[in-house]
């Protein structure tokens, strides 16, 4: 059963075939990759992107948060301070009535020393007129 050189060049070229396929399927498969490479670098970058858009977010939300919790602030100061002042306007309203009660009753006072001056110095008069009459 010796072959012939014919089986032999059909063998040989069929084998060369196969390889020429393995060839073609090998380079056709790194390019695969290769696009797949590219594909999943440029994902990884858009990823990478998101990312940073999400913390320049996030960052703009915490200070927007912020800037929120100074202004509520501020507002609870201010109201403290217009209670503050109400307060004062109410103390400098009784301290003006107090100081108008006590002028009230001084001029009481000063009205009856003058009442009592008065009939005082009406008594002297009479006194000095009787001791005139009895001289």
């Amino acid at each position: 059963g010796s072959r012939s050189h014919v089986q032999h060049a059909a063998e040989i070229k069929a084998l060369k075939d196969r390889l020429v396929a393995y060839d073609q399927a090998i380079e056709s498969g790194k390019q695969q990759v290769a696009s797949l490479m590219t594909e999943r670098a440029s994902a990884l970058a858009d990823n990478q992107g998101k990312q940073a858009e999400i913390k320049e977010l996030k960052e703009k939300m915490a200070a927007i948060k912020t800037e929120a919790f100074l202004a509520q602030r501020e507002i609870s100061v201010k109201k403290m301070e217009a209670e503050i002042g109400k307060r004062a306007v109410t103390a400098a309203q009784n301290t003006a009535k107090d100081a108008e009660k006590a002028r009230v009753k001084k001029d009481a006072v000063v009205a009856t020393l003058q009442v009592d001056m008065a009939a005082l110095k009406a008594e002297v008069a009479a006194l000095k007129e009787t001791a005139v009459e009895e001289a």
